[in-house]
């Protein structure tokens, strides 16, 4: 999915005048995200066969990460400093 969707919107989101870094942590929150969104979440599928658990108790449970998830997102969609902040001071030192 990255090989397709990268080349295609990193330079519309560059043009909009987002950061480079900004988009790059962006991009890996949602994919991290949807690794664990059901029903197509592939950590899930892995977690039951590594538990031996049940593919609806793992749905059931994984919901307070996910809305954590969003929340972080938004965090970081609202307020970008947060996400720059270590690589911004890294290029002051």
């Amino acid at each position: 999915v990255l090989l397709l969707t990268v080349p295609i919107i990193t330079p519309i989101v560059v043009t909009m005048g987002y950061d480079q870094v900004w988009w790059g942590i962006m991009m890996v929150r949602f994919i991290e995200m949807s690794m664990i969104t059901p029903p197509f979440g592939l950590n899930l599928f892995i977690m039951t066969k590594a538990i031996d658990t049940p593919l609806s108790v793992l749905y059931q449970g994984v919901w307070p990460f996910l809305i954590a998830d969003v929340v972080h997102v938004a965090l970081l969609i609202a307020f970008p400093e947060i996400a720059l902040w270590l690589p911004n001071s890294m290029k002051a030192a």
